[in-house]
Order: structure tokens, then C-alpha cells, then sequence
């Protein structure tokens, strides 16, 4: 199963050269960790894909994500439908917080399922 896990970046810079030289470090940092599996969304936002056989597995593996963008992070959201984890304790220089955002893709195509009238 893939999941689109979105990371958003909240920089802390003041001028447009010191927001050029923080993207290029988030990029450096993604493209170390994650490799192909980047998606430039906008400047600071981003999506990579989970690939994992199960929804815990999934959320195992954006922890570790977590882990390498930042420390302290705050969890929220219903576990079983959506993961949602803040840090305002970024690794990334410039970096003034990070969020990571994830929809559990078995009970959204249930939803949409249920939500689908019958022909």
C-alpha cells in the first residue's frame, strides 16, 4: 500500500536569499532521506511516498521520517483515520517549525465507498 505523506516546512527566514539557502538544505535533507520518492508540492511543502503493507507499518515509518526532520514532535489526530505530527524543534537550519500530515487510504475508500450511491 502507497501513502502521499505531506511535510510541510514553516521557515524562519527574513530575506529571499535566506529562504533560497534554507529550501536548498530541505532538499538536501529530503533527498538524503528519502531518496526518488519526493514530490515538490510547493517550496516548502512536499510529499513522499510510504510504501507499506499495513496502515501501523505506514505510520512506523513516517515516525522514522520524523525523526530525521525534527524532535519533540507533537501527535495528533485520530490514529485510525489521519496522523498528524508537529515540531518546532526542526533538524533544518531556517527552519522555524515542520508539520507531517497523513490520511489512512483504508478508511478513506471506505468513506467514499459508503458515500457513493448505487446505480
Amino acid at each position: 500500500m502507497k501513502t502521499p505523506v505531506i511535510i510541510e516546512f514553516f521557515l524562519a527566514a527574513r530575506s529571499e536569499k535566506s529562504k533560497e539557502k534554507t529550501i536548498q538544505r530541505i532538499k538536501k535533507t529530503l533527498d538524503d532521506e528519502f531518496q526518488e520518492i519526493v514530490l515538490k508540492i510547493e517550496d516548502i511543502q512536499y510529499q513522499i511516498n510510504i510504501d507499506a503493507e499495513s496502515w501501523e507499518l505506514t505510520i512506523f515509518r513516517v515516525l522514522q521520517a520524523c525523526q530525521s526532520l525534527g524532535r519533540q514532535w507533537i501527535l495528533s489526530g485520530d490514529i485510525n483515520v489521519e496522523f498528524t505530527a508537529w515540531s518546532n524543534h526542526p533538524i533544518i537550519i531556517g527552519v522555524e517549525s515542520v508539520g507531517v500530515s497523513i490520511e489512512n487510504p483504508t478508511v478513506m475508500a471506505t468513506e467514499v465507498a459508503l458515500c457513493t450511491p448505487e446505480i
